[in-house]
């Protein structure tokens, strides 16, 4: 196992984890966009994700904890639901999301 940093985390008290380069950079990075590209939404936008189980839609701005933000996305192995949760962060559509 290697621990790396990547751009941004080590700012934040973070770090990824690689298993004998299972996933090729290229496809972290773009992940790692997408997941930036999410949490720069507007705050109105990101607090239409709820979800009934504590701490599985979106979680920020808590005083105790300022800045922390975390986003729970249900059902990410049904592609469907990926495609309601998408359509509910970006009406206008993002299908590289």
């Amino acid at each position: 196992m290697v621990l790396e940093t990547a751009p941004k985390l080590p700012e934040y008290g973070s770090f990824v984890a690689v298993y004998d380069k299972l996933l090729a950079s290229d496809f972290c990075k773009k992940v790692f966009d997408a997941l930036e590209e999410l949490f720069d939404l507007p705050q109105e936008t990101k607090m239409k994700n709820v979800n009934p189980k504590p701490a599985h839609g979106y979680m920020g701005k808590i005083s105790v904890l300022p800045l922390h933000e975390g986003m729970g996305i249900a059902y990410t192995t049904n592609l469907e639901e990926c495609e309601k949760f998408t359509e509910l962060m970006w009406p206008q559509g993002n299908h590289q999301f």
